[in-house]
């Protein structure tokens, strides 16, 4: 079980030592353009700036693993437009590889779900996920999630372009499944 707590600068140095063990394009994989090595104090605390207070475009979470009692992952909701009334789930990362598999990212995503639809009220939820990332692409279509495009060599990478799925779920789709996930985000 987990729980998401707001992302701040007591979170730097694990995530600063989390960042340093990715290749370029493993970071890119889950952080995009925004954050490239090197991670240092500075460019974490303009990341935060502006985020998790009322209203914001972005609220950033650490994951915390209440059995390990320790923090696993991160989680950022971004692009949050409540006059639109969407949002985008964006940088999720669970960080120790051995933990991945073992239904964390399920879980996270069903509780950045609950912010999205239950606390926050809002009608749509989107993300974009790489295609050859299929164990993500399964989690989000399990959890209920739609394709609802492909942009194809949207992102390049060294000298490779990589193709991203575009997913969104609605507000009603959201209503209708989240009973029969109940026991997974208690």
């Amino acid at each position: 079980m987990i729980k998401l707590e707001y992302f701040n600068e007591s979170d730097f140095p694990q995530f600063i030592k989390w960042c340093e063990q990715m290749t370029e394009a493993e970071l890119f994989q889950w952080a995009g353009s925004e954050l490239v090595h090197p991670i240092h104090y500075e460019k974490l605390k303009a990341y935060i700036e502006g985020a998790n207070s009322a209203y914001s475009e972005r609220y950033i979470y650490r994951v915390v693993d209440l059995k390990l009692n320790k923090v696993i992952g991160h989680l950022q909701l971004a692009a949050v437009n409540h006059s639109q009334s969407n949002a985008r789930i964006s940088r999720v990362l669970i960080a120790d590889k051995s933990l991945r598999g073992k239904g964390y990212g399920q879980q996270i995503i069903l509780r950045a779900c609950r912010i999205i639809f239950d606390q926050f009220g809002l009608h749509r939820a989107s993300l974009g996920v790489f295609d050859f990332n299929v164990s993500a692409v399964k989690c989000y279509e399990k959890i209920g999630f739609k394709q609802e495009g492909l942009l194809r060599e949207a992102r390049k990478v060294g000298d490779v372009y990589w193709n991203l799925y575009e997913m969104g779920m609605l507000e009603h789709e959201w209503m209708s499944i989240k009973s029969s996930w109940e026991d997974t985000v208690k």
